[in-house]
């Protein structure tokens, strides 16, 4: 028992700490941005960041769950399948997503209230929402 304690803290400890850091960093920052962008520059990033963490949930879709759930009871090639019917409905979902996000970046900016020399957030954040898309699969 104790060494199954101990393999899921050392896990948890390498697989949580890119997130915890990045948490961390952030909360660090906030005085800094506070500090340094104008009140409704930082609000614009403010907005993104959490249209960013709605649409994680979304294109997610519980594939993580599902994936940890069927990949107990499977041996051998039958895990490399039960990966790939998780990871590619994710990627194709994002990167559809993704795309929707880079063809009417315009829109989106004006919708947001983005300011023309902020529109270039738009993408970014659809490349970040790509990216963190595909490593919700890997990642449970």
């Amino acid at each position: 028992m104790r060494e199954h304690i101990a393999r899921l803290t050392s896990d948890s400890a390498v697989y949580g700490l890119s997130t915890i850091v990045g948490r961390f960093l952030n909360f660090l920052l906030v005085p800094f941005y506070t500090n340094v962008f104008p009140t409704d520059a930082y609000g614009i990033v403010t907005v993104v960041y959490s249209f960013v963490a709605f649409l994680n949930v979304l294109l997610a879709g519980g594939f993580d769950t599902a994936f940890m759930r069927f990949l107990e009871r499977r041996q051998g090639e039958e895990r490399a399948r039960v990966f790939s019917t998780a990871f590619w409905p994710v990627a194709a979902s994002a990167a559809s997503c993704a795309f929707v996000i880079i063809a009417f970046r315009d829109p989106i900016a004006a919708g947001l209230h983005i300011r023309p020399e902020w529109k270039a957030i738009v993408p970014l954040t659809a490349g970040i929402l790509f990216l963190d898309a595909l490593n919700v699969v890997p990642f449970a």
